[in-house]
């Protein structure tokens, strides 16, 4: 698949010759003409890096980069500054706002590539992001947990994987299976982005089936909800006609017998820094497990919330 880039520029000449530039490199290119469709279009489609005009009309670059790097959305898309000419003053203010990189727009196509694909390269092995959802790994979540614990804020950690997914893995085939990973992986970003006001969510993918997220904890209801219900809804296409007629598939267990296993669900299990004593990562990590382990002894897709401190959110 190839990466994604934004161009952010006022002048149509500049992102028409930038464009050019990089799709010939074969990249995919969108592009943006003022800042607060840049950051729109940033946090809905994800891009891999962003071109960011340093001049522009409303809030210009330097601002622009400042707002993309405090969401946690877009905080780790490396942000390159494009400037008609380089001037030492305006590098360090750029780097100041968090770009990762600064390029004049005089310094030719060769370099403007060379340059994008270094912060690229850069950014894949710092985030270990996974390179099927390019959802980042469980450090950078474990990370800002451990910044919200050490600010003192109150929030839940989810985990959740799928149930049946090993027997359809193996019924199916890996391929398939990707794609039902990659579809949870865009259904857990899309329910944290449209379901949490304030986008205080962090979203991991651990490895396999397995995710973690961060959200307030008065929205996880909500978020769980809408999880399931895109999950489930989503579910039946992946098997073919006989299978999701039937409701299960049969595959050899691990002991070499025939099996019917249902269709895949999905469990979630939720702690929140209001537990007892759960003001560390690993404790939060070890109280989700646990949960999610007694839920996916059930046939449907369910998530439940840790109740050892009295509290009003649940399932």
């Amino acid at each position: 698949m190839a990466q994604r880039i934004l161009i952010v520029d006022d002048d149509p000449m500049v992102l028409m010759y930038s464009r050019a530039i990089l799709e010939r490199n074969g990249f995919n290119v969108v592009t943006a003409e003022e800042g607060e469709t840049a950051v729109r279009m940033a946090i809905e489609c994800a891009p891999d890096l962003v071109l960011l005009d340093l001049v522009m009309p409303g809030p210009d670059g330097l601002s622009i980069c400042k707002r993309l790097k405090a969401h946690y959305e877009t905080a780790n898309i490396p942000v390159i500054i494009l400037s008609q000419e380089e001037h030492p003053d305006e590098m360090v203010a750029a780097f100041d706002a968090g770009a990762d990189d600064y390029v004049t727009k005089g310094s030719g196509a060769l370099l403007l590539v060379a340059r994008v694909r270094a912060n690229l390269r850069r950014t894949t092995r710092e985030l270990a992001a996974n390179p099927l959802t390019r959802i980042p790994g469980i450090t950078f979540l474990e990370l800002e947990a451990e910044r919200r614990l050490k600010a003192g804020s109150d929030f839940a950690l989810a985990v959740c994987d799928i149930d049946n997914f090993k027997p359809f893995n193996d019924h199916y085939g890996l391929e398939r299976g990707d794609h039902v990973i990659l579809a949870l992986g865009q259904i857990l970003r899309k329910a944290l982005l449209e379901i949490s006001p304030s986008r205080d969510t962090c979203l991991s993918h651990v490895g396999g089936d397995d995710f973690v997220f961060l959200a307030p904890i008065p929205e996880i209801p909500l978020i769980c909800n809408a999880i399931i219900k895109e999950f489930d809804s989503q579910v039946p296409n992946y098997y073919n006609d006989q299978d999701r007629a039937a409701g299960f598939i049969e595959t050899l267990n691990r002991r070499g017998f025939l099996e019917r296993y249902p269709l895949m669900t999905i469990s979630m299990g939720i702690a929140t820094t209001l537990s007892d004593n759960a003001r560390r990562f690993a404790h939060l990590m070890e109280i989700a497990n646990e949960i999610k382990g007694f839920l996916k002894r059930a046939t449907i897709s369910n998530y439940m919330m840790d109740r050892r401190r009295e509290s009003s959110w649940g399932m």
